[in-house]
């Protein structure tokens, strides 16, 4: 049992819904997402206990929570065959992509830093809090993402190294598209 967020990518079964209640897209769930396919019900560990020895986690995939799916945008059962075939491929979500979260993002409607720094990090992206051109001299700028709130406050994105960014081809998401993008297991810009 890991109770800790910092462990999440350790998890081997993610214990996402309780008897009655729908899922909650947290910070421990999208870093799990990334990492197994097993997003389970406390119905499996119930059961488990009762069986005394893991049981198969199939029977107990979270893959029916329309309520949940509707209001996150996605479809579980997709989800969980899309991070399969990138953990196949020795990849994750974000692979390939540096992320910049704007000041005033982490912490207000969003998760703290560190643990935006954690579900980046762990869906395969590069944490990037600099954006500076000494810093970003080897990146392919379309390949960076800048995160703003949702709603976008308009001074994060101008911010003069962050429209530098933006103007030589960096794209611009909010954090709900990032959290989006890590329930869906795709990377998808409108």
């Amino acid at each position: 049992m890991l109770e800790d967020v910092n462990e999440a990518h350790l998890a081997t079964h993610i214990i996402a819904s309780e008897k009655g209640n729908s899922m909650r897209r947290t910070p421990k769930l999208m870093i799990g997402m990334c990492h197994t396919g097993n997003i389970v019900s406390v119905d499996w560990l119930t059961e488990s206990c009762k069986a005394k020895q893991v049981l198969p986690a199939d029977n107990f995939l979270l893959v029916n929570d329309k309520k949940f799916e509707k209001k996150c945008n996605f479809e579980m059962r997709s989800a969980l065959e899309s991070s399969a075939e990138l953990r196949k491929k020795g990849k994750k979500v974000l692979s390939g992509w540096s992320v910049h979260v704007c000041k005033g993002v982490a912490g207000e409607k969003a998760p703290p830093e560190q643990e935006m720094k954690l579900i980046v990090e762990h869906a395969g992206g590069v944490w990037t809090p600099s954006l500076s051109q000494k810093k970003l001299a080897d990146v392919d700028l379309s390949k960076i993402v800048i995160i703003t709130s949702d709603p976008e406050v308009q001074k994060q994105a101008s911010v003069k190294p962050v429209k530098n960014v933006l103007d030589k081809g960096a794209k611009k998401a909010t954090t709900s598209w990032l959290f989006d993008t890590l329930m869906r297991q795709e990377v998808k810009f409108d």
